[in-house]
């Protein structure tokens, strides 16, 4: 009985959430190194995502954390959860971090939803994340119009093994707005996908945050889609990202 409570709600959770996803869900299984599950502590049920932008820095949404929290759990290569119950799997000691210095945030809805952070390194290996992973690159300057973006996150499913796990999909980039600092696209997310980077396919570097659903057809013609924050024209946030990076603490 408890594990057919336990499907309910995760079904529940997933369709309280459709509004994120653009048509169906093309969500795939992904394993990409850079991009990391977070939560307040190995007990929480509650994840966002995390990218690498260097060694040590990442970028999330402002949400994801509360205001005044010093402590975080940052996880890489994240085991598939239990396929019975849907428990979060812990990732190896070697693939976790913890976090170090905060370097901004915002949580003030779309545009103002994003967070700069750094991690220290791993009690096991010694090294920063990005030493052994790489990282991304962040745009700053422009966004090519009618790009193909890609968002890598661990959002929720209705399949138990696959739940808050790394899935990948990609859609289409559909609005910018420097002076609300937003960025609209059409690509799937869930519950989870907070802070997940959204990557110009072109480039094949960050342009946003992703921080919020809302995908959704306006008329024949008009898509309204998933919202998140804009990097380009955004001073504080780039401040804060090269704050981060620059650090030698």
């Amino acid at each position: 009985m408890k594990v057919i409570l336990i499907l309910l709600f995760i079904q529940a959770s997933v369709l309280a959430n459709h509004k994120s996803l653009c048509k169906e869900d093309n969500r795939k299984l992904s394993f990409d190194s850079k991009i990391a599950r977070i939560r307040s502590s190995a007990k929480s049920m509650h994840p966002c995502t995390a990218t690498l932008i260097s060694e040590s820095c990442l970028i999330t949404a402002g949400h994801c954390y509360e205001e005044g929290q010093e402590t975080g759990l940052i996880e890489f290569d994240v085991p598939l959860s239990d396929s019975d119950t849907g428990k979060l799997m812990p990732s190896l000691e070697e693939n976790s971090f913890s976090l170090k210095k905060i370097f901004g945030r915002k949580n003030a809805h779309h545009g103002k939803d994003w967070m700069v952070f750094s991690v220290n390194p791993n009690e096991v290996t010694g090294l920063n994340p990005g030493q052994e992973r790489g990282f991304y690159e962040v745009e700053t300057e422009s966004v090519t119009k009618l790009s193909m973006l890609t968002v890598t996150g661990y959002g929720l499913t209705a399949s138990d093994e696959k739940r808050n796990v790394q899935q990948s999909s990609h859609g289409d980039l559909l609005a910018t707005d420097q002076k609300k600092k937003t960025i609209q696209h059409k690509v799937d997310t869930t519950a989870g996908n907070s802070g997940s980077a959204i990557i110009e396919n072109l480039t094949n570097r960050i342009i946003g945050i992703h921080t919020h659903g809302g995908c959704r057809k306006i008329n024949t013609d008009t898509w309204q889609g998933n919202i998140g924050t804009l990097i380009v024209g955004n001073i504080e946030l780039i401040d804060a990202i090269k704050k981060c990076i620059n650090n030698k603490d």
